[in-house]
């Protein structure tokens, strides 16, 4: 990030704001910057890490960087969850959330309408 961004990321964070982190593409994950940049979540593809797992050594180095993850106080959210092979490829990870279309499809109508409603209860109250 340009150091622009790394400042405004930092005063976001001093007003308690805390970040998500997607698109990571490579192995090597700096946990210590990302702690010090208050991300809290970081999201990786769930092909990408099915494919490193079945790599040589690649569950150990998953299941390191999830015992990394958790002392650094860092929630794995494993995106792209399409099937349920997926799901039994990945449970041995212990990842903390997972999110795509196996647990439901986007409803932009749900989205726009809760949002409707929130603005309908915000005038009469």
């Amino acid at each position: 990030m340009d150091p622009a961004s790394l400042q405004i990321l930092d005063g976001l964070s001093r007003l308690g704001c805390r970040f998500s982190m997607d698109r990571i593409r490579n192995r090597t994950i700096n946990i210590n910057a990302l702690k010090n940049r208050h991300i809290r979540y970081i999201k990786l593809d769930a092909a990408w890490l099915i494919r490193n797992a079945n790599a040589q050594n690649g569950g150990q180095r998953i299941s390191r960087l999830k015992r990394k993850l958790d002392i650094a106080g860092i929630d794995l959210i494993v995106e792209r969850m399409e099937t349920e092979r997926y799901v039994r490829e990945l449970l041995d990870f212990n990842i903390d959330y997972g999110q795509g279309y196996l647990f439901g499809k986007p409803d932009h109508y749900a989205t726009y309408r809760d949002r409707e409603l929130t603005k309908n209860m915000r005038k009469s109250a």
